[in-house]
């Protein structure tokens, strides 16, 4: 038997067996090493820490914890205070016994292959206890620490504290299915350099076999600059003075700046993740997945819906239109799109008034120049013809003659009231409630009954929707009682058919009179203007009051005729919109 410095007996024999191992053995007391194995003495002088039998305890082991429910405890040595290594340990005697796994020691010359000393990225090479067997120069830079420290020292080293804890379970997993992949697909991954900053990182995996077992090969880049550029370009974009969206090839929005936020109703954080889906008219929506495959396969700049009207929703589900330019873009290592997004609600208001307003000019030019230039000329030959009366003394023709003054005044009055009904018809309404098509036509025959003769048909396929009740009630009025007025027979069939048509109501009232001349369909929306000179049997304004209001609350008008066959028939068709529209000041119309 031999007895060590404090009185450890330790036979031959079982020292012997001791340094078959490949792991360590380390025996202690309360103050001193009693005890350790070949491979432990030849390990901690690879380090550079010379211990052996009575070197002091405290001396030699800076930190050990208590044992885990496995008997597992964790120990720093004093000769290495960066190093962590983990040991199952048991008591015998008053001793502390402590087995642990030996990471490989690199040689103190550098990296084993000189091409992958010099490569520009970070390689560590960790056995599968999470020790570092190797880390190349360009690793020891990016953490800041001196040549060679970093061998024999946990991985965990290298790992911000707060993800320390739960990095030794990753590597468990990891271990049971090693694969090459990228590591933390999703998330943001930070170093932890030796002054203890962070950093933030992109790091491969991939399974290799060292001297010691299964190992894992890390690639690590700094991605530092990569996240300035790109911080630089979110506020590039937040500062850009219209609306931008990046999406993802599935339709994930990843990234939105507050104008494209603001335009739709919504916060930035409530938009991030969502669908983008959630900002188009919901008759769309089941189309859209469709275009957005296509566009991925063959991604370019293009501004989308060339030709058509692009309506955006609102959080509140009105709906507003926009433009939309799509260009491929590359974020956070991934194909993307980037759209942006412009509401052009403004710029539709002022085209459409423009339009309005030109088209109105145009028409009261006319009335100016014809309804009222005609009767003050008349006016004024009559006071001429006064005059001649009055200097000859025929005063018997006075009265006529004054008679026929009042009757041209009271025209002029008449022409000047359809003039200022005429513009108010151009104010859309702003009072919204749901509108029943079934019940609006209820209603207009109760007030104003179809005569004796003639008959309604109706053929109504629309769900009630929100609108402007008045302003459409009169128009469909307008246009029934047009029907009938100007109607050439005692009996007449009138058919009444509304329809969805995208964002519209469609609107569809023919009838079997005389028609309309071809001539004539464009000049009967006018003021003062029939079908011919015949059928002048009105004013000549409720078709173009009809128009107005159609036009200013957002919807189109049209005439064909020969519906009936044989010349005979006219149909109107209007298309009033069946969705809240927005404007820019925040209601909807």
């Amino acid at each position: 038997m031999e007895h060590n410095q404090v009185g450890t007996v330790c036979s031959p024999a079982l020292q012997w067996v001791t340094d078959q191992l490949t792991q360590g053995v380390l025996v202690l007391d309360e103050a001193q090493v009693c005890y350790l194995n070949a491979p432990l003495r030849e390990w901690l002088a690879s380090l550079g820490i010379p211990v052996g039998p009575g070197h002091s305890r405290a001396d030699f082991i800076s930190a050990l914890s208590e044992p885990d429910s496995q008997g597992n405890v964790q120990l720093s040595l004093a000769g290495a205070p960066n190093l962590c290594l983990t040991a199952r340990m048991g008591e015998q005697a008053g001793q502390q016994v402590l087995l642990m796994a030996l990471p490989q020691a690199a040689p103190r010359q550098g990296w084993a292959d000189p091409m992958l000393a010099a490569a520009p990225v970070g390689l560590l090479l960790v056995d599968d206890g999470g020790h570092i067997l190797q880390a190349n120069p360009a690793i020891e830079t990016m953490f800041g620490f001196e040549a060679g420290s970093l061998t024999g020292q946990l991985i965990e080293v290298l790992l911000p504290e707060r993800y320390r804890n739960g990095h030794a379970g990753m590597r468990t997993m990891y271990s049971v299915q090693p694969e090459a992949r990228r590591m933390g697909v999703g998330r943001e991954l930070f170093g932890r350099r030796a002054d203890g900053s962070e950093f933030p990182l992109e790091i491969g995996l991939a399974p290799v076999q060292t001297p010691s077992g299964q190992g894992v090969l890390a690639s690590v880049v700094d991605i530092s600059e990569r996240r300035k550029i790109e911080h630089s370009f979110r506020d590039l974009v937040q500062a850009a003075p219209y609306g931008v969206l990046v999406v993802s090839q599935d339709g994930c929005i990843r990234f939105l700046n507050h104008l494209v936020a603001q335009a739709f109703g919504y916060r930035t954080d409530e938009l991030l993740g969502q669908a983008v889906e959630i900002l188009i008219p919901e008759r769309h929506v089941a189309g859209h997945p469709p275009l957005r495959t296509a566009y991925s396969r063959a991604p370019r700049h293009h501004r989308m819906g060339m030709g058509r009207d692009l309506m955006g929703r609102h959080r509140d589900g009105s709906e507003f239109p926009v433009e939309v330019g799509l260009a491929p873009l590359v974020w956070d290592g991934q194909q993307m799109v980037m759209a942006v997004v412009t509401d052009i609600s403004a710029r539709k208001r002022v085209e459409d008034s423009l339009r309005q307003a030109n088209a109105h000019l145009e028409q009261f030019t006319y009335v100016a120049s014809h309804d009222l230039r005609s009767p003050l000329q008349g006016i004024g030959d009559l006071a001429e013809w006064m005059q001649e009366d009055l200097q000859a003394g025929e005063y018997d023709k006075l009265g006529n003659n004054l008679e026929r003054i009042r009757s041209r005044v009271a025209r002029m009055g008449r022409v000047i009231d359809d003039l200022l009904t005429y513009a108010r018809a151009g104010k859309a309404s702003t009072e919204l409630v749901l509108v029943d098509p079934q019940a609006l036509l209820d209603n207009i025959l109760e007030m104003s009954p179809i005569p004796e003769g003639f008959v309604l048909e109706r053929d109504i396929r629309v769900s009630p929707f929100p609108g402007a009740r008045t302003p459409l009630e009169t128009v469909l009025r307008n246009l029934i009682s047009n029907a009938i007025k100007h109607h050439d027979r005692s009996q007449g069939h009138l058919r009444l058919r509304v329809t969805e048509e995208d964002a519209y109501c469609c609107f569809r009232l023919a009838d079997d009179g005389p028609g309309i001349p071809e001539a004539s369909l464009e000049r009967i929306f006018m003021l003062f203007q029939t079908a011919s000179a015949s059928a002048r049997q009105g004013s000549g304004i409720g078709l173009a009051i009809t128009r107005r209001l159609v036009e200013s609350h957002g919807g189109r008008i049209e005439v064909h005729t020969g519906v009936a066959g044989e010349g005979r028939g006219a149909e109107f068709r209007f298309w009033w919109p069946r969705f809240q529209q927005r404007v820019q000041t925040g209601s909807t119309q």
